[in-house]
């Protein structure tokens, strides 16, 4: 057998591979980027809504891949990281002055993109690849913030044009067996799924959320594919770091567990036991007649549960979530989800490019006087 190449298991050449259950047996089993949550080589989707923190969070999690260190208490495989800033392109420079601030580093190992990579037009995915193809180590992670500035022209909304993303993301990962992560938004409610065709999340096989509450941001594991356990809900905070020519954010984690937020009050509990004692997903009406709650009551009580993890709505049904069964802190309720995300810190900006780039600069996060460290980045 050749996984690599095109030989069957009987030893013929052709276009597909045709494995056994011993070649099955021979395929690499599971690694990890970030123990226990983020799978190498997969294909990765954090979503949240505008102004919660996600290209924070994700620009965190690029600087400590590169540099080898631990992330929310969890190992790390270390590797090169390309970060695509195709959003908030003006603030990059100093939210990555922030984190060497931070870690007490003179440099960083992430490469940057300082502009949209439109994964719609092929000759964008071919001039990505080839330049990544050019790099000295291949890199272990590669970051698309956002999903709306890198499919600029066609239709989110559209499963035909989304189901082309996915494929230039695999193509991505296949051409240089990094993972990708894809910084996308939710719809119009604060706390609903990411937004567009579910084709996207249907190919993921990480989705991650990450919501506010109060000055604490929620990460969240929505779907773990391939048979590894989701990771328990990760709570932290965004701190100011002032520079001498502004300021920005870092990530820090917060002594208090995500867990700690997520106790339900008398009738939240109520509703979720109604839902349960369904066997399946509910529509909104049964559901409010068997729980026996007013109207507008069982709407705001349903936005706990949402907001908890422990339902989620398909379609026009809500059903419960493998984090139903736990059981609640009342301090965290009464919290307005809109007004905590819309509260968080962030800086936005960046233009767009007007004419479709055939390459893409990379730039590490300052100049290099170094000669060695110059030529471990070029």
């Amino acid at each position: 057998m050749t996984l690599l190449g095109r030989t069957s298991a009987r030893g013929a050449t052709g276009r597909f591979r045709i494995l056994t259950d011993r070649d099955l047996a021979e395929l690499p089993k599971l690694e990890w980027l970030v123990e226990g949550l983020f799978p190498a080589g997969s294909f990765a989707v954090l979503y949240g809504p505008s102004g919660v923190g996600k290209s924070f969070v994700a620009l965190d999690l690029a600087h400590v891949l590169a540099d080898g260190l631990a992330w929310q208490g969890r190992r790390t495989r270390q590797g090169p990281v390309l970060y695509i800033a195709a959003e908030g392109t003006a603030g990059l420079r100093l939210r990555v002055e922030a984190w060497k601030q931070k870690v007490g580093r003179r440099r960083t190992r992430v490469r940057y993109v300082p502009e949209a990579v439109q994964l719609h037009q092929a000759d964008h995915v071919d001039a990505l690849i080839e330049q990544i193809q050019q790099f000295p180590e291949p890199p272990v992670l590669i970051i698309f913030d956002t999903l709306a500035r890198c499919f600029v022209g066609a239709e989110e909304s559209s499963s035909k044009d989304m189901g082309q993303l996915v494929a230039s993301v695999d193509r991505v990962r296949a051409a240089t067996g990094a993972a990708v992560l894809m910084v996308h938004h939710t719809g119009k409610k604060a706390y609903a799924a990411e937004r567009g065709s579910s084709a996207l999340g249907a190919a993921a096989d990480l989705r991650m959320s990450l919501s506010a509450r109060g000055d604490r941001l929620i990460l969240r594991c929505e779907k773990m594919k391939d048979g590894a356990a989701p990771f328990a809900p990760i709570a932290m905070r965004l701190r100011p770091v002032p520079l001498a020519d502004g300021e920005s954010c870092v990530v820090e984690s917060t002594e208090a567990a995500a867990d700690d937020c997520d106790t339900l009050n008398e009738k939240a509990q109520g509703l979720l036991q109604a839902l349960q004692n369904f066997g399946r997903p509910a529509g909104p009406s049964e559901w409010r007649e068997r729980s026996g709650l007013p109207h507008r009551t069982f709407y705001r009580v349903v936005e706990q549960l949402l907001q908890s993890g422990r339902v989620e709505r398909s379609g026009s049904h809500y059903g419960l979530t493998g984090a139903s069964a736990k059981p609640v802190p009342r301090e965290c309720h009464g919290t307005d989800p809109t007004a905590s995300a819309n509260s968080a810190t962030t800086l936005k900006g960046g233009t767009l490019a007007r004419r479709a780039p055939r390459s893409f600069p990379f730039g590490p996060s300052d100049a290099h006087d170094d000669p060695d460290e110059a030529a471990m980045l070029h």
